[in-house]
């Protein structure tokens, strides 16, 4: 679970102009000042021009124009409106005021900005095109103003920049060709931005930065080279009011931006472009086609979902982790980003299986205070460090012949025709793969198990087993708890007693009625019988427990199945045989099997 600790911001594109800059800088007004840039990770400092008061600007306030040579004005409606192109910034210089453009054009020389409102509220700007600025129109610590129906194309900065201002609306504003974004919000919260269009703008479309609360709504991004993101170290920021009417790239596909959502499946007929997941659970993403968003999959404070065979090329982060655990990234691929192709960030728990990382720069796999995850038969091809880890626990390796991950700068020697490297494979210093594979799809020539078929027991015998579960490759991934208590008499077959299992607090639930058999041989037992699920539907069940001797661990494999169709409720090892031994090792409980 997210702690509330402080994260860093992942940028990875150099030269990306997002800075972060204190109330003192704003006072001395409106000229250009360089300051230092807010720390880019992997990318160090960018300088970011801000105005001051040195600036040519024509000013409009409570008494109208400073010159009125440039426009009328209307004291009774407080509205300036524009007669001519100017090649000078406008500052507003009281609240209450529209200043309306008239279809006029403001033309700069790469400084200052546009049109700017410091501190005042309740100002309209409308009908107005501004370019060749340092920003276009920039909002400094202003709340209740209106930008609609206006441009902002060609500034060397943003096009509309919002700074510490909030409940402010911008509706029909166009942002095409900016040095970095086309509309930026940065520390500005509750803000309504619609029917808005961002478009090759040389680092984002739209970026929300450590800006939460915000409403979106039919805005369009495409040509960008991020056209969306959201990024922050907070939990609050993520918090957006963004639906489905808004799209990126050039097929217009939709962001998915779900909060505090349950139980969802988006798939290719979803249309998605870009997903966010904040404060999920059980969620199901799967033959997504994502590029053109900073992150193409995002988890925050997500636990127990699934992406699976997800495209996520051309991103800074392909899929993104941040305090989520539980999760289950299988068969995706993920290509040709600008910082990680995945990325766990402070997240623990999570399976990796059967994922293509390729020609990703600088990281392949990038986990940082990362714990406990499992990594194996994924396929390392062409990235500049395959993977970098912090974090204690992970493994990149089950036992032989399942084996670990493909990497593709370590294939040989094979001596013993195993298909898996003889040396394991010592990555970013200390982690190890210890049986990486050969080829990249080695994993998938396994031949099946082949296991025998005991027969019943008959007398005197129980077995009691109980705990926890977290098998990687479940049906439906998370901690399962099982209890078994079965008994045979003396002189009969038929067992009697009880299985329950209850998965992600009690999300899935299956409880016994009836035994058929129980079989104990050499250590190893097998229960079936029937029994009804959370929904009250019957299904049959099977129990498979591994007794450890001498020190070695207990072991539970647990199916549930209807009969008559063969689907499967729940398996905790899909796809081997009912006879096959259990493999997930027990936690928080044992196993005791006796026959007399």
């Amino acid at each position: 679970m997210y702690n509330g600790r402080k994260s860093n911001i992942v940028d990875t594109f150099t030269g990306c102009c997002a800075g972060k800059k204190g109330e003192d800088e704003m006072r001395r007004g409106i000229t250009i000042l360089l300051v230092s840039a807010l720390l880019l990770v992997g990318q160090g400092l960018v300088g970011q021009p801000w105005p001051s008061q040195a600036a040519a600007f024509v000013t409009l306030g409570s008494n109208g124009w400073s010159d009125p040579a440039v426009g009328d004005w209307d004291p009774v409606t407080m509205t300036g409106t524009l007669r001519t192109d100017l090649a000078q910034g406008i500052q507003i210089t009281a609240g209450g005021i529209v200043l309306d453009g008239a279809g006029h054009t403001l033309t700069g020389d790469g400084s200052s900005a546009g049109v700017y409102v410091n501190k005042q509220n309740n100002v309209t700007v409308k009908n107005i095109h501004v370019q060749g600025f340092a920003y276009g129109i920039y909002l400094y610590s202003a709340q209740g103003n209106t930008v609609a129906d206006s441009t902002a194309n060609g500034n060397t900065t943003h096009g509309i920049y919002l700074n510490n201002s909030r409940n402010n609306t911008l509706t029909n504003n166009s942002a095409s060709g900016n040095l970095c974004d086309g509309l930026h919000l940065e520390w500005s919260s509750s803000n309504t931005l619609t029917g808005n269009s961002a478009s090759n703008n040389q680092q984002h479309g739209f970026y929300l930065s450590s800006a939460g609360s915000n409403v979106l709504a039919g805005n369009t991004m495409a040509g960008n080279v991020c056209d969306f993101r959201v990024d922050s170290s907070w939990e609050g920021d993520y918090i957006q009011g963004i639906d489905t009417s808004n799209r990126i790239g050039a097929g217009g596909k939709a962001i998915y931006y779900l909060v505090g959502a349950t139980g969802v499946t988006i798939d290719a007929a979803s249309n998605a472009g870009a997903v966010y997941l904040v404060n999920c659970s059980d969620v199901t993403l799967k033959d997504l086609v994502l590029s053109g968003s900073h992150t193409s999959v995002l988890l925050w404070n997500t636990h127990n979902s699934q992406v699976e065979n997800v495209q996520a090329t051309g991103n800074a982060v392909g899929i993104w982790l941040r305090y989520s655990n539980g999760n289950t990234l299988t068969n995706n691929t993920v290509g040709e980003t600008g910082y990680a192709g995945i990325y766990l960030e402070a997240s623990s728990n999570n399976t990796l299986r059967g994922n293509w990382l390729r020609g990703n720069r600088p990281f392949g796999l990038l986990m940082s205070e990362a714990n406990e995850n499992l990594v194996y038969h994924n396929r390392f091809v062409g990235n500049a460090t395959q993977a970098s880890v912090t974090g204690t626990g992970n493994a990149f390796s089950w036992p032989k012949p399942e084996g670990g991950n493909y990497w593709d700068n370590w294939t040989s020697p094979d001596n013993d025709g195993d298909g898996i490297v003889d040396l394991p494979y010592t990555f970013d210093f200390s982690q190890i793969d210890e049986y990486p594979w050969v080829t990249p799809d080695g994993w998938e020539t396994l031949p099946p198990p082949v296991t025998p078929t005991p027969q019943p027991t008959i007398g005197a015998a129980f077995i009691t087993g109980g705990g926890w579960i977290n098998p990687p490759a479940a049906t439906t991934p998370g901690k399962a708890h099982v209890e078994v208590q079965c008994r045979v008499a003396k002189g009969a077959q038929i067992p009697t007693g009880h299985v329950n299992l209850n998965l992600n607090g009690n999300k899935l639930r299956f409880q016994s009625t009836a035994f058929e058999w129980m079989v104990i041989d050499n250590g190893q037992a097998w229960v079936r019988g029937w029994g009804t699920a959370k929904n009250g539907d019957v299904y049959r069940f099977i129990v498979a427990l591994v007794d450890g001797q001498a020190g070695a661990a207990d072991k539970l494999r647990i199916k549930v199945w209807d009969e008559a169709s063969g689907s499967v409720y729940y398996d905790s090892q899909p796809g081997a045989d009912d006879w096959a031994t259990a493999e997930m090792e027990l936690g928080g409980g044992n196993v005791t099997i006796h026959k007399d």
